[in-house]
């Protein structure tokens, strides 16, 4: 049994391997190219779903942080409504109307009611904020009331 180990150990230094290489034949396990395929595939696989992953996790962000700063803009316009006096709330408009952050224009618009009669009417305004740009995109609202309440 001796002399066929040694008789392989031999063979193996003769082909250029050392003692450590795995022999075919002799039990030592190694990859075939098909494991290399295989093992390289499923690599594929999982490094396309972390970047595809990353990539919506920071398209999510982005409109977080924008619907946040839309947010703020209605309340700025909400504070700027209720800051007004009675007598100038007909024809109110929004101070100022575009505004850019992080380089994304957002528009504000009024529109609003009057209800009521007589010396203290009372107005329902209806803020709009519209992002990205004037023509359309998301857009959030509030319904704020002021004047004669």
């Amino acid at each position: 049994m001796r002399t066929i180990v040694a008789a392989r150990a031999l063979r193996r230094c003769l082909r250029g391997r050392g003692a450590g290489t795995a022999y075919p034949g002799d039990g030592e396990g190694g990859f075939t190219l098909v494991e290399l395929m295989v093992a390289m595939g499923v690599f594929a696989v999982v490094g396309l779903a972390v970047v595809l992953g990353t990539g919506t996790s920071l398209r999510v962000v982005a409109e977080n942080a924008q619907r946040s700063a839309a947010t703020g803009l209605l309340s700025a316009a909400d504070a700027q409504i209720q800051g007004t006096a009675a007598s100038s709330l007909p024809g109110l408009a929004p101070d100022p109307p575009t505004t850019t952050i992080n380089g994304v224009v957002y528009c504000t618009a009024y529109s609003s009611t009057t209800s009521g009669t007589g010396a203290l009417p009372t107005y329902t305004f209806t803020i709009t904020v519209t992002w990205p740009g004037c023509s359309g995109g998301t857009s959030l609202s509030r319904t704020v009331l002021a004047g004669g309440l």
